[in-house]
């Protein structure tokens, strides 16, 4: 039956889990330097991306030696403008997490495979959670080396959000799916 609740659940995790796919931003940092120099960093799916602006900095310092070849100087302003800086498999894991739940919803006549099925994409998901907790800890670090002597605010994200989301009914439609298992032995051993 595709109508239990446990549909709705999974639907719901899935639809988080492509949102998340789809590049909604995880977290951010904003790194400035005593308003000489701001730096904006976004964690999605499809890896770090950001911008950075420096102003009334004379780039020919030493200290902005890495800087100097790819920053643009407009009005006074060094502008540095960046697609993706780092690329990694988050967005690969995002899709497959969200193929994973998509599979659950329509395994509803073999329930001992939902289960396993629903099992493996909580753990997954969880596991995408404590990396991404541990990104948003760990890597505020690495990135205020790029400008010395510099502040760092970080941000949550949608994303973010909608993982945790995700995660909590991932939880729930296992439990629906095992509690459909127990009515349905219930009802074999009344025959």
């Amino acid at each position: 039956m595709i109508q239990r609740i446990q549909t709705l659940y999974y639907g719901i995790a899935a639809i988080c889990l492509i949102a998340i796919t789809l590049g909604v931003n995880v977290f951010s940092y904003q790194i400035s330097e005593d308003n000489s120099a701001h730096l904006n960093l976004d964690f999605s799916s499809y890896g770090v991306s950001g911008s950075a602006d420096f102003f009334e900095v004379d780039l020919n310092q030493p200290k902005y030696d890495d800087l100097r070849s790819i920053a643009k100087l407009e009005n006074g302003v060094a502008k540095y403008d960046y697609k993706v800086l780092v690329y990694f498999p988050f967005y690969a894991l995002t899709i497959a997490l969200s193929l994973m739940v998509l599979a659950a919803i329509f395994m509803f006549k073999k329930m001992p495979l939902q289960v396993r099925t629903g099992r493996a994409a909580f753990f997954f998901t969880f596991l995408l959670f404590v990396f991404v907790v541990v990104m948003y800890y760990a890597g505020g670090t690495q990135f205020t080396e790029v400008i010395p002597d510099s502040q760092s605010t970080k941000t949550l994200g949608l994303g973010f959000y909608l993982l945790c989301i995700s995660i909590a009914f991932l939880f729930l439609g296992n439990l629906g799916v095992r509690r459909d298992i127990k009515l349905v032995k219930s009802l074999d051993r009344l025959r």
